[in-house]
């Protein structure tokens, strides 16, 4: 399995001289559903699909409780979710409160097992432009990548 890539023309607004360029780009699929996500986790367990998603709700409900109350939840293999605001500044004290608050975000930390399974990504390049017919060439990484045992992310 790889990630498909494509090639586009960009002019890139930070550059004065407006140049269109070449860069590769993600060409993603469609997104993996949640079903779908634990069928395939169920055939690596003795669980069925149904069991891993009441196990992944529960988990789910769980990490929400922790996060609003402000706790990071670090979950093994994953990485850290980490609850975040942004405030605008006062420069008087007592305006510096709650209702200043401008977004509340969540950040997230991947754990260095996922990190290193990025590392040994692979991709697929396709050879023309998004307007033409679809040839695709595997481009190996820098380094080949190792197997992956599937019991660890």
């Amino acid at each position: 399995m790889a990630l498909r890539t494509r090639r586009v023309k960009r002019v890139f607004a930070y550059e004065k001289t407006n140049t269109e360029k070449y860069v590769l780009v993600p060409d993603r699929a469609t997104t993996v559903t949640f079903e779908n996500l634990c069928s395939v986790a169920a055939r690596s367990t003795t669980l069925s699909p149904e069991v891993i998603q009441l196990v992944t709700n529960a988990l789910a409900y769980a990490m929400k409780t922790f996060i609003q109350e402000g706790h990071p939840v670090q979950i093994e293999g994953i990485g850290t979710f980490t609850p975040s605001f942004s405030a605008k500044s006062q420069l008087v004290e007592e305006e510096a409160n709650i209702a200043s608050i401008r977004t509340v975000r969540l950040n997230f930390l991947p754990s260095v097992a996922l990190k290193e399974a990025l590392k040994r990504m692979n991709f697929v390049f396709d050879k023309t432009d998004s307007t033409q017919d679809s040839v695709t060439q595997e481009e190996p990484n820098a380094t080949e990548p190792k197997p992956e045992n599937p019991d660890v992310v």
